[in-house]
């Protein structure tokens, strides 16, 4: 019981681990990592499906590995799929070697189903898309997904509840 407490609290606690869609990025003075802002979704790491049309987001860890440097613009963006792009830009202040900074990404629609990527151009400062640094990768699922297993317990309850009362009939 110690050890499964163990293994929990130091999925939720540590700051440093990668999901299972994640890496650890270290690319110009910075290491970046991405996590699930989601308490629940870290806990369960992933195991729960990104719906088409929610929007998630995301924690962005920038820690400054070398000398310190003057304030960075930071683009960031969802690839989809499709090829489709959405994004974002950031200002990541001056920090001192070792500092981090956590900032909030994502809350974008996730207007597509398939393989998702959260990325960083390869010059972190560029609004060019290509070439690109993966971050961090799920899936998204239809909702469509959803309904077909709701729909599909409530007639296996239903057959059941129907058995149940006919087996009482001839009692």
């Amino acid at each position: 019981m110690r050890i499964c407490l163990g293994i929990l609290a130091q999925i939720i606690l540590d700051k440093e681990a990668n999901m299972a869609g994640g890496q650890s990025l270290d690319w110009d003075g910075y290491r970046f990592t991405v996590r699930p802002l989601s308490l629940w979704r870290r806990i369960i790491h992933d195991f729960w499906p990104y719906w088409q049309a929610s929007r998630p987001k995301f924690i962005l860890r920038v820690t400054r590995l070398v000398s310190p440097a003057q304030s960075q613009s930071l683009n960031w963006f969802v690839r989809f799929a499709t090829g489709d792009v959405t994004g974002g830009q950031l200002t990541i202040p001056p920090l001192q070697t070792g500092e981090t900074i956590d900032f909030i990404v994502g809350d974008k629609l996730l207007g597509f189903t398939g393989d998702t990527l959260i990325a960083l151009p390869t010059d972190l400062a560029s609004l060019k898309l290509d070439p690109y640094n993966t971050l961090y990768s799920f899936h998204t699922t239809p909702k469509t997904w959803l309904a077909l297993v709701v729909t599909a317990a409530l007639f296996a309850g239903g057959f059941a509840a129907l058995g149940q009362w006919l087996l009482g009939l001839w009692d």
